[in-house]
């Protein structure tokens, strides 16, 4: 499945020893609904590779244009 729109942002991070079910109750509940509030955002998708050495989780956000990510809604 592709992405919807014409601009995407990616991240890759860590999250603290024993706080990944937290984290993954936060982004899903919280985290997710609120960034595809903003106008113009599209799709959001949460990335996780618990076997990997650093960067266990990555988000890949999906956007009209570019602009939606430095709209006030966002910020």
């Amino acid at each position: 499945m592709g992405l919807k729109g014409s601009a995407f942002l990616a991240i890759w991070h860590d999250i603290a020893e024993g706080q990944h079910g937290e984290y993954i109750e936060w982004h899903t509940r919280e985290h997710m609904p609120e960034r595809l509030s903003v106008p113009g955002f599209r799709t959001g998708k949460r990335l996780h590779a618990p076997d990997a050495a650093r960067y266990v989780f990555g988000t890949i956000y999906a956007g009209d244009d570019l602009e939606v990510f430095r709209s006030p809604g966002y910020l």
